[in-house]
């Protein structure tokens, strides 16, 4: 093809692709939908008439399926960004608790409850892979360490996945309940790890601590069949970030 010809091509879309976009948007598939159409047309004629293979003239006819591939990919584009949406909502509403030998998550939306073992025989492990055996066995480690952070922590575990009843074969120790409550609520908590077992990131405002408080309240809180350990933990990382806010203001 002549160079000036290539030029008067080039002008020719680039001031097509301006008054595309001076269109409104609403109108725009459609006109480009027939514009194509009639390009591929013309270039097909044009490209027959220069015996040029019947392939080429294939080409151009397909010119019209552009705007559908564009359509497909901008859904596409749309469906990612949902599937990423929602899993950054799925990551809003876990709660995380560690303890030195364990990593637990909490689903605040149906409330189940998986972790990691940090130490110890079973290290690197789920609690979901393990037999009642071999979480007995990880407890009797914890106590073993004056864990009893971790200790209490998998004993809520034990009671939501086995029921209590796990309870009457198995004792260590002489404590009670209470004194395991007790030892959990003198426990050190640091700011960061309250944020984490309210699922909030750092720069949370109050309001945002308050209201994930209530949600994972509901979902803990002994009085709808939760555990009053795990509420404890919950009610102290919820009144350690409010007096953070207050020493602020």
């Amino acid at each position: 093809m002549h160079p000036i010809l290539w030029l008067v091509v080039l002008i020719g879309l680039i001031l097509f692709f301006r008054w595309i976009n001076r269109m409104p948007k609403a109108a725009r598939p459609r006109f480009i939908n027939r514009a194509l159409l009639v390009v591929a047309i013309g270039l097909g004629l044009f490209l027959i008439a220069r015996g040029l293979p019947p392939l080429l003239a294939a080409l151009g006819a397909l010119l019209p399926l552009l705007p559908r591939l564009f359509s497909a990919l901008s859904a596409l584009q749309a469906l990612k960004s949902f599937t990423g949406f929602m899993r950054g909502r799925k990551q809003e509403q876990i709660s995380n608790i560690e303890t030195p030998r364990l990593r637990i998550r909490i689903d605040r939306a149906s409330g189940e409850i998986e972790g990691e073992i940090l130490a110890g025989s079973h290290q690197g492990r789920l609690l979901t892979q393990l037999t009642l055996e071999e979480l007995r066995h990880v407890l009797t480690e914890c106590y073993e360490q004056r864990d009893t952070q971790s200790a209490t922590i998998l004993e809520t575990y034990l009671d939501h996945r086995e029921g209590r009843h796990w309870r009457n074969s198995y004792r260590y120790h002489d404590n009670t309940d209470q004194d395991r409550t007790d030892s959990l609520k003198t426990g050190t908590m640091t700011v960061a790890e309250a944020y984490k077992i309210l699922g909030l990131p750092p720069d949370s405002s109050r309001e945002e601590v308050i209201t994930a408080y209530r949600k994972l309240i509901q979902k803990l809180h002994p009085d709808r069949g939760g555990s009053e350990l795990l509420a404890t933990q919950v009610n102290k990382a919820k009144n350690l970030l409010l007096s953070t806010f207050s020493k602020k203001g």
